[in-house]
């Protein structure tokens, strides 16, 4: 449940109930979709007057991918350990091209 008081909440609630919307045109039943990725892209401000720093929070980009079918098994959840060796192993194996 998103918390709907905080002003964050409640445009990512808008942006997913408008991102149903979307697929239920596009499709003949909105209920075969589930959200297989979201994640939002956070700019951060602030704002020096005199001695006090006013800090403003500004979503820029919130993105939605859903996938027609039934959503998959939940998997379990993983340890702050586990979760740490699975981001290291995923990046140690990345390739950057054109590097020295």
């Amino acid at each position: 449940m998103y918390n709907l008081k905080a002003r964050e909440g409640f445009i990512l609630y808008e942006v997913l109930r408008e991102a149903r919307d979307f697929a239920s045109k596009r499709a003949p039943s909105a209920n075969t979709f589930h959200i297989a990725e979201c994640w939002a892209t956070v700019l951060n401000r602030e704002y020096r007057h005199g001695y006090a720093i006013l800090r403003k929070r500004d979503l820029t980009n919130i993105y939605v991918l859903l996938r027609e079918g039934p959503p998959p098994a939940e998997r379990e959840k993983l340890t702050t350990e586990d979760a740490i060796d699975h981001y290291l192993e995923g990046h140690r194996e990345k390739e950057i091209p054109l590097t020295w």
